[in-house]
């Protein structure tokens, strides 16, 4: 009874929660919540939960990431260095975006992303680096899928090249596994309430035919 009432809880369809922000702030010219307030979350597992402020995270990201590549490009053609205070913060995140294997291929990406939706991200890897929250362009709609293995190595091979990252770092790119997105019933793999519902009652007929076997 105590294992149906576990999985009777963990099949509730409401996965997102909101509320309203009475106030405010903006952040790279992203509007945010005030930290107050509970805002509109995805929730990935337990403990991870994506929300806008992991948007702005991700823009500030992929902003230094673009001027990291601007400085490779300048130090690899012998370019005259005008103001290197520019680079400066964008220099002490370098050694964590060579190590990024769940956002690297999406940094440099074209496209509208701050109207990207948010979504659950994690690769096959399996290392503590290896989920991340971050915008994602679901093209084709679904709210589940993913970039096979050998197209996500490319991805962040060419980003590590780009952004100067040393060889260690661009070879161990092709250790990298396929990258897996989510954006809604995330902690259900994108299993829906009634293909949840009949999980479990399999799970319940079979548990009784067993126990008369």
């Amino acid at each position: 009874m105590r294992l149906v009432l576990v999985l009777l809880f963990f099949s509730s369809p409401a996965l997102f929660s909101a509320s309203k922000a009475s106030k405010e702030r903006s952040f790279l010219g992203l509007k945010l919540p005030a930290v107050a307030n509970n805002p509109r979350r995805l929730i990935c597992n337990s403990y991870s939960k994506c929300s806008e402020r992991n948007r702005a995270e991700f823009l500030e990201k992929r902003e230094m990431a673009f001027l990291l590549v601007e400085l490779h490009e300048m130090v690899k053609y012998g370019g005259y260095m005008v103001n290197l205070k520019r680079f400066e913060k964008a220099i002490e995140r370098r050694a964590d975006l060579c190590k990024d294997t769940t956002t690297a291929g999406l940094l440099l990406k074209d496209g509208a992303v701050r109207d990207w939706p948010m979504a659950c991200i994690w690769n096959a890897a399996g290392t503590n680096k290896s989920e991340a929250c971050a915008p994602y362009d679901f093209k084709d709609k679904n709210t589940f899928g993913f970039i096979d293995s050998h197209t996500w190595k490319t991805e962040v091979y060419e980003f590590r090249k780009k952004i100067g990252c040393p060889e260690t770092d661009i070879y161990m790119a092709g250790r990298v596994e396929e990258n897996y997105f989510c954006r809604e019933r995330c902690t259900t793999l994108g299993i829906g309430y009634l293909g949840q519902m009949l999980i479990l009652l399999s799970m319940i007929f079979a548990f009784f035919i067993l126990r008369r076997a």
